[in-house]
Parts: structure tokens; C-alpha cells; sequence
């Protein structure tokens, strides 16, 4: 599985459908009630997953015996498609903070403005 969704990003025009593509992706691993897929990933393992691919891109372009600056486009451009897939993912994580909510509507603050919660 991996290696197919290696081909797809590497083989593939950067386009709507390969934005659609990393959703997709994202959402089969998580544990949302719209997925049809049986996979739930904890986000741990996902980002464990990602750091491991990054390694392993890093050291497949060095071992290219590229110019530095086409080494270091090459690497930057791996770790900002990464870093998009790794966003995607929490998108499907996080609840927008609503587990951060509190009950009352009133906050209790310090005398120079901090949320005593936070204390």
C-alpha cells in the first residue's frame, strides 16, 4: 500500500485530484463516522510513519549524486508534501478545540489578564 501511494505522488500532476488524493488517504486511517474503511491509525503511529518516509526520501536523494541545489529543492519539496499530508491528517484528528471548551461562559482571570485555567 505504501508503495502505491508513493507512485501516486510521485507520478502525479499536483492538481485538485491529488489534493482530493492525500484527503482520502488522511481520512481511510483515521476513526470518523463518514469512512467506509475499518483502518484507524492513532495519530502517533501516523507521524512516526511520516518521520520514517521522510529518512528514507533524504537518503534516496543523497544518494542521487545531485547538485546541492537540486539536493535541497528536491529535499525541501519532499518535506513540504509531507508536512501537507501530516496537516491533512490532524484535520482529521482534532475536533476545532471543542474538548477545550468550557462549560461556563465566564472566565476567571489573574490581575494581569491570565485565564486562571491556565495557572
Amino acid at each position: 500500500m505504501l508503495s502505491r501511494y508513493f507512485a501516486r505522488l510521485l507520478e502525479n500532476p499536483y492538481d485538485e485530484c491529488i489534493i482530493k488524493y492525500i484527503e482520502y488517504v488522511a481520512r481511510i486511517h483515521t476513526n470518523i463516522p463518514t469512512k467506509k474503511s475499518k483502518i484507524n491509525v492513532d495519530l502517533i503511529h501516523i507521524n512516526a510513519l511520516l518521520g520514517y518516509v521522510e529518512a528514507v526520501l533524504i537518503g534516496d536523494v543523497k544518494s542521487l549524486d545531485l547538485d546541492r541545489d537540486t539536493e535541497y529543492k528536491a529535499i525541501a519539496a519532499f518535506g513540504k508534501l509531507l508536512w501537507i499530508q501530516n496537516d491533512v491528517f490532524i484535520k482529521f484528528y482534532c475536533n476545532d478545540g471543542a474538548e477545550y471548551l468550557e462549560t461556563s461562559t465566564t472566565t476567571t482571570t489573574t490581575a494581569s489578564g491570565i485565564p486562571t485555567h491556565l495557572l
